[in-house]
């Protein structure tokens, strides 16, 4: 499978995340993904950045100052059972992102709450790779988050468990 990357101009959490999901799992597969077009595509800079090109494997030299991030972003973090890299910490590392004034005791919390129980969910369920990253964007007054995986979805999670929420339909 080639992924030709040329014409990527811009970031977006949940796109990037769903496209390391899909990859991940054909190379857990043994499909052979190759990537063409990364050194044109003209948001290179920012997957170096966000470690997108580091998570798919690429190796390139970077030509840029790494700074930090946290009360902007949080890089793209690759989640999911098999996984040994998730800390506890994640769910409130992004939740100081998207939340970043400490005075809002409860949004953070809320936050944190909510992040803890998505990446949970994807670690538990998928059987699969999952990728997080979050993006504040002040002056548009958004927040992007993004999380996808690759897994076998609920429905299947809950049957191989013999969950009491598990229905065929």
């Amino acid at each position: 499978m080639e992924l030709n990357l040329a014409r990527v101009k811009f970031w977006v959490p949940g796109a990037t995340a769903a496209l390391l999901a899909a990859v991940r799992r054909w190379q857990e597969s043994e499909v052979p993904v190759t990537f063409a077009g990364i050194e044109e595509c003209e948001a290179l800079c920012y997957f170096q950045r966000m470690d997108v090109v580091t998570l798919l494997g690429i190796e390139l030299p970077e030509h840029f100052h790494r700074h930090s991030g946290t009360s902007r972003f949080v890089e793209v973090k690759e989640i999911g059972a098999s996984v040994m890299t998730y800390t506890d910490a994640l769910p409130d590392e992004i939740a100081r992102c998207i939340v970043p004034n400490p005075e809002h005791v409860d949004a953070r919390m809320l936050a944190t709450y909510i992040m803890g129980e998505i990446i949970n969910n994807c670690r538990q369920h998928s059987r699969g790779p999952g990728f997080v990253s979050a993006q504040v964007y002040p002056q548009k007054g958004e927040v992007r988050i993004g999380v996808a995986d690759a897994g076998i979805g609920l429905r299947e999670s809950f049957r191989r468990t013999r969950s009491p929420h598990y229905r065929p339909e």
